[in-house]
């Protein structure tokens, strides 16, 4: 039965708003990750740098190297790479390094986990900095130290807003909000 998963990630309350299941009859088992995996979600996916192709190429490359970093740290519980590229003030990036990180202590792990930006487009009418991102998200179950599935994240599309911010050092995250 779905359920609203309001326990499980704050990016995943706040941005991907995905239903979830804890009851699924055959769990299939995955590999553990491996670094093929995350070396492919870091290269900018055809679909979202067709769909860019007028768009700046910076902010663009900025968003994609976001979301892989994002994939990245589901995949290893490891937030950092993804908190070097969000300004101290993003309360949802936060947020979610604390539940990811969350997530994997007492040997906890989550698995096929993976967020992929399908389109980034400036927000029209809003800011000049704040960016319409069309993410897809892969199914992502939540084990436990023993290997058992505590949840399972269903899919999705979501759009979110990003509010970006450049300062000398490049591009950040001000903050992120779904639509």
């Amino acid at each position: 039965m779905p359920l609203r998963n309001l326990s499980a990630l704050a990016i995943v309350a706040t941005l991907a708003l995905s239903a979830c299941s804890s009851d699924n009859p055959e769990p299939k088992v995955a590999p553990e990750p491996t670094a093929s995996t995350s070396s492919a979600v870091a290269s900018p996916s055809a679909s979202a740098s067709a769909a860019n192709d007028d768009m700046p190429d910076d902010e663009v490359a900025f968003i994609e190297s976001f979301y892989a970093a994002l994939t990245e740290a589901i995949s290893t519980g490891d937030p950092a790479g993804f908190m070097v590229l969000a300004d101290e003030s993003c309360v949802n990036c936060k947020t979610l390094a604390r539940n990811l990180r969350s997530a994997y202590k007492n040997g906890g792990r989550i698995v096929d986990g993976d967020w992929t930006v399908l389109s980034a487009e400036p927000d029209p009418g809003k800011d000049d900095d704040v960016w319409e991102v069309r993410v897809r998200t892969a199914r992502e179950r939540w084990l436990d130290a023993s290997g058992q599935t505590v949840k399972t994240v269903a899919p999705s599309i979501q759009t979110v807003a990003m509010a970006l911010q450049q300062d000398a050092g490049g591009w950040q995250v001000r903050e992120l909000k779904l639509r």
